[in-house]
């Protein structure tokens, strides 16, 4: 990969990580009211196979409807001077569906967070631009799906090979490749 290829990856990868998964905020309806969505602490009869989370396709059938998505307002700009494709252009075909935990967020306000040692760089609000091919579900201990839709290990666990979700889109529209993967680790991780 070359010196500006690098430098436009990890621009793309900082840039906007963290706003698209508040863009996959779904919406039922632009004036839809918090109360009509399933959350952790009232699941509305959602069945899910992970805690917390289900495939797209798996929640519609569930609540028998189609879902339609809202574009961040902080994008509005940038979509309408075409520095960014439309809301459509940058979801996967197959979003995973992550419950709020008591209610339906609304953009705007504070991002708060804490570090557990400021100067070492432990930041939580610095992991929350982060998204990972799968995640720890909140007992810190079990592996769920996220970018990655599945994986198997080989018989020796000596190799793991993921299942990107399909259609996976940087924040930007741009699509999402082994290639970044290879990236993140052989020009990450291992340099």
């Amino acid at each position: 990969m070359t010196k500006t290829g690098t430098t436009h990856l990890a621009a793309r990868l900082i840039g906007l990580a963290a706003a698209f998964i508040f863009s996959l905020l779904l919406l039922q309806g632009t004036y839809a009211s918090a109360d009509q969505f399933a959350t952790v602490s009232d699941p509305k009869g959602i069945k899910t196979e992970f805690p917390q989370q289900l495939e797209l396709a798996d929640y519609e059938k569930q609540i028998g409807r189609k879902l339609t998505f809202s574009e961040n307002p902080q994008f509005t700009t940038k979509v309408n001077k075409k520095e960014l494709p439309p809301l459509a252009q940058r979801l996967p075909q197959e979003p995973l569906v992550v419950l709020p935990y008591d209610n339906v967020g609304k953009y705007g306000g504070k991002l708060r967070g804490m570090a557990i040692a400021y100067e070492s760089g432990t930041s939580e609000i610095l992991a929350w631009r982060h998204v990972n091919l799968v995640r720890f579900k909140d007992d810190g201990r079990t592996i769920v799906p996220n970018v990655a839709k599945s994986w198997q290990w080989n018989d020796d666990y000596t190799e793991i090979t993921f299942v990107l979700r399909k259609g996976h889109k940087w924040s930007d529209g741009a699509p999402l490749n082994a290639d970044d993967v290879l990236f993140y680790f052989e020009d990450i991780i291992y340099n």
